[in-house]
């Protein structure tokens, strides 16, 4: 992994190799931010998801 990831990352490498139990594979659908909230709530949310799939990089 890169520097980026594991600043991105509070866990463990050994936890995050650990297998997703059963119902819990997909986070929720993230909806298309509707300007209602705080845009930075949204961001975390993808940034959330993008963790979860182990996704790297700026969005």
């Amino acid at each position: 992994g890169s520097d980026e990831e594991a600043s991105r990352c509070p866990l463990s490498k050994d936890i995050t190799r650990a297998p997703i139990p059963a119902g819990f594979e997909k986070p929720p659908p993230l909806g298309t931010y509707d300007g209602q909230t705080n845009p930075d709530d949204h961001v975390d949310n993808i940034n959330a998801i993008l963790d979860f799939r182990r996704v790297s990089g700026a969005i």
